[in-house]
Parts: C-alpha cells; structure tokens; sequence
C-alpha cells in the first residue's frame, strides 16, 4: 500500500507538535484507522519502553478487525516481509492481547466492554491511545481514557479518533467541530490542541478497486451522505424513539428549567453494566406523567460506588431503587449478588438514609420494552438541562444495521446509546409496576385464581 497524499496529511496533523487529539473521519476505506494503526506504531518504535492502547468497544471485533488483519497489514506494508521473518514483533492473542515491539515497547488491544473490566487493562499509563469506531463508545469512556495519557517519557500524548460519521449529535462533533463540552456544552478551554481531517474514498483511489467509487454512488442517499462523502448528519432516521423526541420537542417537554414536584417521592432507576457503563435516572411518579428530573452515566465504576456517590450526594433523598431483572443474578466480586449487595449496604445506613429496593419483572422481548415506552413517551417531562447526558442517548438509540443488505436488524445496535435508553425504559416498566399495584383489588380468600393455579403447578 502506498500513502497518498491525504494520508501523508494525516500523519502531519497526529504529529504536530500543536495537536494532542486527532479526530480522522469520513466516508468507508479511506484508510483512517490504517494511519492511525501506522501513527502509533511508529511512535511505538521511536521510544523504547512506551506503552500505547488502541480501542474499540467490543474486544473481538478489535482482534478481528485490527488484531488479526489490518495491524500485521500496517507491519508487512512498512516494514517488509522481513518483520515477521525476523519475528521482531511478538503478538500475544491471550488476554491481555498486546504485541511486543523490540525495543520492549508495547500496544495493548482493549476491549472496553471486555467482561475482565475496564480499570484492570486500563491500570498502566499510555504515551498514545487510539479508538477505532469512535462512535460506538461513550463520551465518559474517551474522557477516561485521556485520564490515562501520563507515562512519563519524552513522546507528546496523543489521542486519535477514527470514526465513519454519525449524527450531528454525536459528541466528537460537539467536542472537535463546536468546540464544546458534550456534557455540559461549556467551551473547552484548551481547543486548540484538538484537530481534525476529513477522509474519503476519493483520497484513497490509488489503494481501492476501480468500481469501488461508483459502488458507493449506487447506495440510498443516507448511507452515501455517510460512506462516500463523510459527512455528520442532521436526521434521526433510523432513531428509535426519533418520533417520540421530536413531538417532546415541539410540546416543550424539554425544559431547562423543569423542578422536581416538592409532593412526591424520588425514586432511581438503573440500568446495570457490571464491565461497562452503568446508567440511573432520577425520576417522580405521578398518576397521569413522569417528571424526569437528572441522569448520570458511570463507566467501569463498581456498583456500590455507584450508589454511595450518587445517592447519597444527591440533592433529595431517593425513597426506592428500580433494578433490572439480572440484579438478581449478577453476582459482584464477593460471591453475591447484585441485589444481595445493595440489601447489606442499606442495612448500615442510617434510618433516614434508608430505601427499598425492588426488582423489575423480566421482559421475555426488547421490543416489548421499546413498545411501552413509545407509547408512554408523551408522559415524559424533562430536565433538559440535568439530562443532558441520558437524553442524547437516547436520541442515538438506534436499530442495528446489516451493511450488507441494507436493512436494519430486530435488535437496536448495543452501543453507548444502549444504557441511557435501557435505563429509561426501565422507569417506565417500574411507573406501569406502580400503577398495577394500586389498581389491583384485594382477592378473595375463597375464591381460586388462574394464576395461582398456574404458581403452584409441579
């Protein structure tokens, strides 16, 4: 493979002694991720003993994808055949996954939904940390992962991004277009040491088929927008709850200035993420609506943390505790379960501190929680401003899509979006929950129900 120009360009701007993040994107095989597989390797060799990390959201799709092919691509095409003659580069495919480079440096290949856990293969300090397909995580993983760019050598940090182009929504494009906080949109101060290049297929006509453009210029307009040209999009399309939001939106149920109801209980809701991220929402039940007042997004933050730092710093106090179905199989590190844990925690609070703990029935279909909520969306009302994090999520919650036939699957895609919109969803089953509670009439001794014939059965 030969660099073309935009490539060389590439290189530059990760370089530059100006730019400390890099954000490559644009349209499909326009080599971005083949740059910026070079770019750490060659800053790899250049310092012995460095350490560098690249990423992606799910470990067997790094090893697929970059692992096992377009990294020892990276080593044949710059190096020669020679490289692996030699064996100067030493790939272990265990966990961790790293490749040992001669002067002892290494890359690490990090799953960050590896069911190992985030912290643990995130514990050294990283002279260059890359994420492939940027919009597959979370702005609180990439923060994160910057936190980690502290090994004390004479190579600058540098994060890169590389990503085909999402939503306008999306946080890379808050942060390197508008320049901007994703989570509160303050202006970053440091800005100028954020850069980034536009990549397309055009750029990389030396390296690709000769019909491979005009493949690209036979796709629906959406996906052209996407993979031919590279750019951010405006629509929610294929957004699930994309109807929902924007008749939100047009009734005003998105408020700034929305404040808690002083009459009614708080109640949390959580969507659990044992290795990944876990998501809560504040939320008020009443009769007729639910007033969602904050959300709060963790990566790699053990579940008890979650509930010391979040609950009892909140602003009110939380009168109960909404988990998923699997809080009651999920175990912890000592042995018990995640609804076990939570039980001896509160046992120690003090009376005032207290709150139940209930566990939401399983739902056999995700489509039947997507359902509900689309129905129940009109009864929303939010706190724009302190849910700014869940509701982006949930304005990226999409259906998973197969590149290949150009259709959406059953699933919604798992991403960062998924927990945002899992947890409130949640909320709502919880709100049904409550409701069915209330209207149940008292059963009469003497008679036999259907259903506890069906309990009881062998």
């Amino acid at each position: 493979m030969r660099l073309t120009a935009k490539q060389n360009e590439a290189l530059e701007l990760i370089t530059s002694k100006d730019v400390k993040h890099a954000l490559l994107y644009g349209g499909a095989q326009s080599a971005k991720t083949y740059v910026a597989l070079y770019a750490v390797l060659v800053r790899a060799l250049a310092v012995p003993n460095s350490v560098h990390a690249i990423c992606r959201l799910r470990l067997v799709d790094l090893r697929s994808a970059i692992l096992l092919t377009k990294f020892p691509e990276v080593v044949r095409h710059r190096f020669g055949e020679l490289a692996d003659e030699k064996r100067i580069f030493h790939y272990i495919y265990s966990y961790p996954s790293y490749v040992s480079l001669p002067n002892n440096s290494k890359i690490f290949f990090i799953g960050l939904e590896d069911n190992r856990g985030f912290d643990k293969i995130l514990s050294p300090s990283y002279s260059t940390v890359m994420i492939d397909e940027a919009s597959e995580i979370p702005y609180g993983a990439y923060s994160k992962l910057l936190t980690r760019l502290s090994q004390k050598n004479r190579l600058k940090k540098v994060s890169i991004c590389t990503l085909n182009p999402t939503t306008k929504r999306h946080w890379t494009y808050h942060l390197f277009f508008e320049g901007k906080n994703p989570v509160d949109k303050k202006e970053v101060s440091a800005i100028k040491t954020y850069a980034k290049l536009q990549m397309n297929p055009v750029d990389n006509l030396d390296n690709l088929p000769d019909d491979y453009i005009e493949m690209l210029e036979s796709l629906p307009e959406q996906d052209k927008e996407r993979f031919l040209y590279g750019r951010y999009s405006d629509n929610l399309d294929n957004s699930i709850f994309g109807v929902q939001i924007k008749e939100a939106e047009k009734e005003g149920r998105f408020d700034d200035n929305l404040l808690p109801d002083p009459e009614l209980p708080f109640y949390a809701v959580f969507d659990l993420g044992m290795n990944d991220a876990t998501t809560c929402w504040i939320v008020q039940f009443a009769k007729n609506h639910i007033k969602v007042i904050a959300c709060k997004e963790w990566v790699s933050v053990s579940i008890l943390d979650v509930f010391k730092t979040w609950l009892n710093c909140f602003e009110h106090k939380v009168a109960g505790v909404y988990l998923p179905h699997d809080a009651k199989h999920r175990w912890v590190g000592d042995g018990r379960t995640v609804e076990q844990m939570l039980l001896r925690y509160i046992s120690f609070l003090p009376e005032d501190k207290r709150f139940f703990v209930q566990i939401l029935k399983r739902v056999d279909h995700k489509w039947q929680l997507i359902n509900m909520a689309r129905v129940f969306f009109k009864k929303l009302y939010f706190n724009s401003q302190m849910c700014a994090e869940g509701i982006e999520a949930l304005r990226e919650y999409k259906y998973e899509k197969n590149e290949t036939l150009g259709v959406f699957k059953n699933e919604p895609k798992h991403d960062w979006a998924s927990h945002g919109a899992d947890a409130l969803m949640y909320a709502i089953q919880a709100w049904q929950f409550i409701a069915q509670q209330k209207e149940e009439s008292p059963r009469d001794p003497n008679k036999i129900y259907f259903d506890d014939l069906i309990k009881n059965r062998a």
